[in-house]
């Protein structure tokens, strides 16, 4: 297994393991460009890492995210090469979950806006908000 690339990791895991759906499929692959790709296995074969970088970061996260179980098979595959998944909801518990809208929200929207002018693309956004009130007993 050690011998894998990123992509047929991915593969492996769509395919033999079956453990990831169609939608974290085709996320993960067009997440990976090729200095990612080439990031990410350094990473992966290095035996301790005290800093993680970031797209190995974004990697974690995003393959987490869709499907723990891969995670979790990937993690003990590469002999816990990705970060424990105590430290994934750690990193989710940096970002402001307070009442209004984010920067993280922001910043993804910025994001997108960059994304889709540098392919000339126009982009159509709504935003909807809510309300929740909280009762005291």
């Amino acid at each position: 297994m050690s011998g894998f690339a990123l992509d047929d990791l991915v593969d492996h895991l769509k395919n033999d393991k079956k453990v990831i759906s169609d939608n974290c499929f085709t996320v993960l692959k067009e997440s990976l460009s090729s200095s990612q790709h080439e990031m990410v296995m350094k990473q992966l074969h290095q035996i301790s890492a005290t800093t993680v970088s970031p797209e190995l970061r974004s990697f974690a996260l995003t393959l987490h995210f869709y499907s723990p179980t891969s995670y979790n098979y990937v993690r003990k595959t590469f002999n816990k090469c990705l970060p424990h998944p105590s430290t994934i909801r750690k990193w989710y518990s940096v970002i402001d979950g307070s009442p209004g809208i984010t920067a993280e929200s922001m910043n993804a929207i910025k994001m997108k806006v960059k994304e889709m002018k540098h392919n000339n693309l126009d982009l159509v956004l709504g935003i909807i908000m809510d309300e929740m009130s909280i009762r005291e007993e």
